[in-house]
């Protein structure tokens, strides 16, 4: 049986919160707050993507490694504010 996080309907853990966000908006919101070398590494990173070197899935493990959770979760918040 699946747990639910308190406050939330049964099948929010499961659903997005919305549209999707491109990648390259949300490089926009993360990149400035990176220190200079975790910036290129991430510019790196999405030119790997780009050229299929990797999927979106192991981009998106990567950038979760790279740059922490919530980084991550408050540029998707940032983002998600501006498309309302």
């Amino acid at each position: 049986m699946q747990k639910m996080a308190r406050g939330q309907p049964p099948n929010a853990m499961n659903q997005p919160a919305g549209k999707k966000i491109p990648f390259e908006l949300l490089l926009r919101v993360i990149t400035p707050q990176l220190d200079k070398e975790r910036a290129m590494q991430l510019r790196g990173l999405y030119v790997q993507l780009r050229s299929n070197k990797f999927n979106k899935e192991e981009f998106f493990r990567h950038l979760r490694s790279l740059v922490g959770d919530h980084m991550l979760k408050m540029a998707v918040y940032k983002l998600r504010q501006w498309q309302v």
